[in-house]
């Protein structure tokens, strides 16, 4: 939960999320994970730098213990 302090900054520091944004965001990931491009290519400034975004997704998997037989 954190100390209201905390809570408060979640608030007034929140990124409003766009379409334009998301738009930005998936064509940075598209360069780099299908069509190889580095990270810092000159390619990506134009949908990364103006906010200086990172094409990062956000996910979490369960792992379960394998069972080799």
């Amino acid at each position: 939960m954190g100390t209201p302090q905390d809570r408060q900054q979640r608030v007034t520091l929140q990124r409003v999320d766009s379409h334009q944004r998301r738009f930005n965001v998936a064509n940075a990931r598209r360069l780099i994970y299908e069509l190889n491009y580095a990270v810092d290519s000159k390619s990506l400034a134009p949908f990364l730098g103006p906010e200086s975004l990172v094409p990062t997704l956000v996910s979490y998997e369960f792992l379960l213990p394998t069972t080799r037989y």
